[in-house]
């Protein structure tokens, strides 16, 4: 696990602290007949992008949900280079999935880029697909690195 704060954190960290923020303005000016028309869907907006950020930086620390019944099952059935061709398998397939999510990203941005949000002003919801694109590229980043040093691992013949 890293403990340097990376770019998908910064992100997070930053739509966190504006979601708090902007909800908890528009609680305590809503008595007062005063709030932001534009506030529910900015929080909207804002969380799609916290997740898709949240599992960035997950993915670069190595702490991302994985479901590992059969992992767990299998591992001590397995050698060592058993278990790691299985990562290395494993991390394969979240790169295939994470690169067919970019790509339907993008192709989603270009398809909205011409329809904007109806309360914020100007948004324009291919902006939404192009912020979680960005997301994804960290997340591909991320598993590129864990399966090359998988893959190192294998050639140097250590493995985890």
């Amino acid at each position: 696990m890293s403990a340097r704060i990376g770019l998908a954190e910064l992100v997070s960290f930053v739509l966190v602290a504006a979601m708090f923020a902007l909800l908890l303005a528009q609680v305590v000016l809503r008595p007062f007949g005063l709030g932001f028309v534009w506030a529910e869907e900015f929080a909207a907006f804002a969380f799609i992008g916290l997740v898709f950020f949240s599992t960035a930086a997950a993915h670069r620390r190595r702490e991302h949900m994985t479901v590992d019944a059969f992992h767990d099952w299998a591992a001590p059935r397995l050698f060592a280079t058993q278990r790691t061709l299985w990562r290395v398998a494993v991390l394969g397939l979240e790169l295939v999935f994470l690169v067919l999510l970019a790509v339907g990203l993008m192709q989603m941005s270009r398809q909205t880029w011409g329809s904007f949000a109806g309360s914020l002003s100007g948004f324009r919801y291919g902006w939404l697909y192009l912020a979680v694109f960005a997301a994804a590229l960290l997340s591909i980043t991320a598993v590129v690195i864990a399966l090359f040093a998988a893959l190192r691992d294998i050639g140097r013949g250590h493995s985890s």
